[in-house]
């Protein structure tokens, strides 16, 4: 049972995305590029547009733990907002706070350092 009153669509818990995920896993364990290839060709646009940001998450998270620098550009930035943009303006209405507050707390502090860089805004 949620802890929410509303029903909540989690894309990433159908058992066609699941089975679609494992297979790519399984068919190449180590090589996320050809996971990547693997769901574009046999899942649906929206699938791979989830799997894309499951493995830019995962992998830099990776990249995180083992103290591996990435170097984006702000063009790298400037599309990776321009995606996440566009998720939220078509996202499900009227969910909970708690799925915004996680949201929020996640891309915060990222868009306030960008901010920072950037010149925009003085240091605090």
């Amino acid at each position: 049972m949620s802890i929410f009153k509303k029903k909540i669509i989690r894309h990433d818990s159908s058992e066609e995305y699941k089975d679609l995920w494992i297979a790519a896993q399984n068919e190449y364990p180590e090589n996320y590029l050809r996971q990547l290839k693997y769901v574009k060709e046999k899942g649906t646009k929206q699938q791979y547009a989830l799997f894309l940001a499951q493995t830019l998450q995962y992998v830099s998270s990776s990249a995180t733990a083992s103290s591996i620098k990435l170097n984006l550009t702000s063009g790298h930035i400037d599309l990776l907002s321009r995606s996440l943009l566009d998720a939220l303006r078509h996202m499900q209405e009227d969910l909970p706070d708690e799925v915004y507050d996680y949201n929020i707390y996640n891309i915060e502090d990222v868009v306030q350092d960008v901010i920072k860089q950037v010149g925009k805004q003085p240091i605090d």
